[in-house]
């Protein structure tokens, strides 16, 4: 087994930036949320290995037991904690994305502007504001940590994936993560955030996430499920809670109702990855 933990002889610090173009330091709620998906993008054994194994070219993929995968699990972990990784918030259409390398060598991850701006909000506008709207101040919270997660892996794909141009990469091209992140962390799917009709993107609205597989089964978080939602913004994700709500094919149409929904991963654009 790979040692995962942080290095006790690096700077595992990070680069962060909040929605007011600020860096800030730990103790920030912004900080301490992105070093929790830190957290629980290295300490899944079952997503490291996934990933370790895509990093290599479908002709060259090796056994998950070798030590080749293993090798490379180690240094993915090292990258997480020491790799030079940078957050910002940015005005996006989107949930999020992650940068190339610059040239300086530094893999920026962009989070949505006004989505890390909606939880804060809530979480620093006073007892009113938090009295007001803490029926879903957790699912921000989860909905944040969740995009954070996803765009972890894009940069690990970005530092370790094979170049460019290398042909049959297996699930993708350079950087994707794609719906496999999610998949791959919670055994349930794609995740997509529900909102109040007529309110997308708006995200003092969103009042539910869906994991949909591609069989048509899928499970639902409410703004209600506050309990199960803030163990998961905290890093608890193994066991993946069993207490939620689970669906059938076909009912998505029925349960979603009159609510807006889009998936976190439908907007990746050119030379970006959501």
């Amino acid at each position: 087994m790979v040692d995962v933990t942080p290095p006790a002889d690096e700077d595992t610090s990070l680069t962060v930036y909040d929605h007011n173009n600020q860096q800030v330091q730990a103790g920030n709620i912004l900080y301490d949320l992105i070093h929790v998906a830190r957290i629980t993008s290295s300490r899944c054994p079952g997503l490291l290995e996934a990933i370790a194994i895509i990093t290599f070219p479908s002709a060259q993929a090796p056994d998950p037991n070798s030590p080749l995968v293993q090798d490379r699990i180690s240094h993915i972990s090292r990258f997480l904690w020491t790799g030079r990784l940078g957050i910002r918030c940015t005005d996006r259409s989107d949930y999020g994305y992650t940068s190339e390398p610059n040239t300086a060598g530094i893999i920026y991850i962009h989070l949505n502007r006004q989505l890390v701006a909606a939880w804060s909000r809530k979480k620093t506008g006073g007892w009113f504001r938090l009295v007001k709207w803490a029926n879903n101040y957790h699912l921000l919270k989860f909905a944040v940590h969740l995009v954070a997660v996803h765009e972890y892996i894009h940069a690990i794909m970005f530092r370790f994936a094979a170049p460019a141009g290398t042909p049959d990469i297996i699930r993708g091209a350079r950087g994707e993560a794609g719906y496999w992140a999610e998949d791959w962390l919670t055994g349930n799917g794609r995740a997509y955030f529900l909102y109040n009709r007529g309110q997308t993107l708006v995200f003092d609205q969103i009042c539910a996430v869906h994991f949909a597989n591609a069989d048509g089964h899928f499970l639902e978080l409410k703004k209600a499920d506050r309990k199960i939602l803030k163990a998961l913004a905290a890093g608890q994700w193994r066991p993946f809670p069993q207490n939620i709500r689970r669906y059938p094919p076909g009912d998505w149409p029925r349960i979603r109702g009159n609510r807006s929904d889009r998936s976190r991963t439908e907007c990746a654009r050119s030379g970006q990855t959501s």
